[in-house]
């Protein structure tokens, strides 16, 4: 994405964050049912979880629209890729 110059690239960008964000989304709920066996200790989990997925969609329009506004094109999806190399 941060250095996409043509539209083709930047479908096959979104396509692959879209499967990826669907691979993650599903293992991670299997990881939180597998983690908390009792109904009611699992459905408090998955709620936050879903809680914080939530809110990422809420932040995250706001968040790279400023970024780009004021630093530029490629500044959100650098930001998001150095989080997602320190979260690795």
């Amino acid at each position: 994405f941060a250095f996409s110059e043509s539209y083709k690239l930047l479908f096959i960008a979104r396509s692959l964050q879209g499967i990826g964000s669907s691979c993650s989304s599903v293992a991670g709920m299997g990881m939180l049912a597998s983690v908390y066996p009792d109904d009611e200790e699992r459905g408090n989990a998955m709620g936050i979880a879903l809680g914080g997925m939530a809110m990422g969609v809420l932040v995250g329009p706001p968040f790279g629209s400023v970024m780009y506004e004021f630093v530029g094109k490629a500044a959100p999806f650098l930001v998001l890729a150095a989080l997602a190399l320190l979260d690795g």
